[in-house]
Parts: structure tokens; C-alpha cells; sequence
């Protein structure tokens, strides 16, 4: 539902400023917060074409009232910004499951004991990332035997927010913004591999 809606989203925004207004970074990002609540801030591209400005809030309004009827999940809009040719949008969401559910993507987090315990099979080799800087060498590190560990899992492109400091990511594919957050780059838009974040 996600790519349907971001579309519109993006298109709407314009006429929506009076909502509020949508948290401003330079790329979609994702908030994981302890308890799995989760906020993500979209950033897209603005260029106004001719378009129904009516039908497209209704469109939008729509989708997420038939998404929470159906689902009994809560997704709320956070707020909405048109500037310098982007669109910044916020959208809330209970858990991570709801995310899921919602875009159609991997979003997990918990602790490395439950991830394992709900069937996601670590990698043997993760990258360490010390004093904000991702190593370049992988360590084999037995990260699923420390239950001290968290753990975001996701199969998204985004830049991804955590709660603590990142300790360890599973792949070479990744930017290290600050100490909570990692940029996931893929190359391939349809790679749906996923990425683990590994923090404290």
C-alpha cells in the first residue's frame, strides 16, 4: 500500500500544510523506539502536475480509514510540509508489525533472542561499527549468543533510527550517519535481502 499511497501523498501535500508539518530530513527515515512503536518521517521529491486536489485527499484519507477498518491497526498522520521541491510527510504507526502489514515490507525489532525465537536466522559475519564509523572487516562475533543485544531487521533501502548505540551491521551496503542511525543503500530496488542493526 505504501508505494500507492506515498505517490499521492507527495502530489497532496500542498494543500494539506494546515495539518501540521512533516519532520524534515534529507531522506526517508524510520524511528524504532523501544516497545517497537514506530514513526517514519518520508522525504519525496515535489514537482505539481495537473491533478484533482479534492480526489486525491479523499484517495488518501480513504486508503488509511479502509487499511485501519480492515486491519483494526492504527496508522495516524503526523503532519505534512512542501518545501524547495520535497515533500515531508510523517506517518505513526503502533509496531512494527503494523508497518509491516501497512507497506508490505520486513520491519522487526526486539531483542537477538526473540528475533531467533520468531525465526529469523542470523548472519555468521556482521560489520562493527565503533565511535560512529562502520569497520570495514567483518568480525565473527557470536552476536546471537549476547541477549544484551537488540535488534532492527528490515528489508527496505531507508535510513533506519534506533533507540541505542549501533554495534554491528549485517551488511557492507549501509552508510553510518551518527550512533543511532544507519542508511541502508541498495543498489537494486527490488533486492528485498534484509539488513540487521545490531545495538545496545
Amino acid at each position: 500500500m505504501k508505494k500507492q499511497i506515498v505517490v499521492c501523498l507527495a502530489a497532496a501535500a500542498v494543500m494539506m500544510l494546515v495539518t501540521g508539518c512533516g519532520t524534515k530530513e534529507d531522506r526517508t527515515t524510520l524511528h524504532i523506539k523501544d516497545g517497537g512503536k514506530v514513526v517514519e518521517n518520508i522525504t519525496e521529491d515535489f514537482n505539481q502536475d495537473n491533478y484533482d486536489e479534492k480526489e486525491l485527499k479523499t484517495f488518501i484519507e480513504q486508503q488509511i480509514e479502509d487499511y485501519k477498518k480492515e486491519s483494526g491497526n492504527s496508522v495516524k498522520s503526523g503532519g505534512f510540509a512542501v518545501e524547495e521541491g520535497k515533500a515531508y510527510l510523517t506517518v505513526k504507526f503502533d509496531d512494527t508489525k503494523t508497518y509491516s502489514d501497512f507497506n508490505d515490507e520486513t520491519l522487526y525489532q526486539g531483542s537477538v533472542v526473540e528475533a531467533i525465537a520468531d525465526g529469523y536466522t542470523f548472519p555468521e559475519h556482521f560489520y562493527p561499527v565503533k565511535d560512529g564509523k562502520l569497520k570495514k572487516k567483518a568480525t565473527d562475533k557470536n552476536i546471537d549468543g549476547d541477549d544484551s543485544y537488540k535488534v532492527v531487521i528490515t528489508s527496505e533501502s531507508i535510513d533506519v533510527a534506533v533507540s541505542g548505540k549501533v554495534a554491528y551491521v549485517s551488511g557492507n551496503n549501509v552508510k553510518i550517519k551518527d550512533e543511532k542511525t544507519v542508511s541502508i543503500r541498495k543498489e537494486n530496488a527490488d533486492d528485498t535481502s534484509l539488513t540487521y542493526i545490531v545495538y545496545k
